[in-house]
């Protein structure tokens, strides 16, 4: 029972001790943020993450067609001290813009390199410059079944109304 015990502290040790090593160092927690998630086609916009460490490159890939990439370096927080709490040393910010794709659809920027993570936008299609038609240009058949039911529905009331007043003779 001994050894079965101790084997069963190994392998767990080695199941999750090893596990824990991978995760030692992620790049960053916060995700890539695009400054317009819903740019017009040929807009401009803006896409930033955290990076660690400074000095390094990311590399942006868009997915357009043809893709669009950018490369930029890892630079050092400009940001204050916020509420006391000292931001890392080697933690810093990058960014790249993007013009975004003529044709409408949902498109990710990934980022590789000394950030990582993905942010997506979505480019509207052209509403042609006008409203969509809504509503009913005509008079519907249920219209016309209703209006002629409600008719029907006169007509014998008026008929029903008539006979009662009439005088019978005996």
């Amino acid at each position: 029972m001994k050894k079965f015990a101790l084997a069963l502290m190994v392998s767990v040790a080695m199941v999750f001790g090893v596990g824990m090593v991978a995760n030692a160092y992620p790049p960053s927690d916060t995700p890539p943020v695009a400054s317009d998630t819903t740019p017009a086609a040929g807009e401009s916009f803006t896409v930033e993450a955290e990076c660690s460490p400074v000095g390094d490159e990311v590399v942006f890939t868009l997915n357009s067609e043809p893709p669009q990439i950018e490369v930029a370096t890892c630079a050092a927080k400009s940001a204050p001290l916020v509420a006391g709490i000292k931001l890392e040393a080697d933690n810093g910010v990058v960014s790249a813009t993007f013009t975004a794709p003529a044709a409408a659809g949902t498109y990710t920027i990934v980022l590789t390199g000394a950030a990582v993570g993905s942010a997506s936008i979505t480019v509207p299609a052209d509403p042609g410059g006008g409203l969509p038609a809504t509503g009913s240009n005509g008079v519907g058949s249920m219209t016309l079944v209703a209006i002629g039911l409600f008719g029907a529905g006169a007509g014998l009331f008026a008929v029903s109304q008539m006979r009662r007043r009439q005088t019978v003779t005996a």
